[in-house]
């Protein structure tokens, strides 16, 4: 490679807008959508707990 294309590569690979970071390294921020993601599994799971929860206490 020449010098020209070697410049032309670095400047390509935009080094400057990667993450060093070792907690988001591997899986990225946790923003708005893991937050909304975690509710929409989350509340159900947590309602079909205290339905079954209530059930159970009747038994006993």
């Amino acid at each position: 490679m020449s010098d020209e294309e070697l410049a032309r590569e670095r400047g390509l690979l935009r080094e400057d807008q990667v993450t060093s970071g070792a907690d988001t390294a591997a899986r990225g921020t946790f923003g708005i959508g893991g937050v909304l993601a975690w509710l929409a599994v989350g509340v159900p799971f947590l309602i079909g707990l205290y339905i079954a929860v209530v059930k159970a206490a009747t038994l006993f």
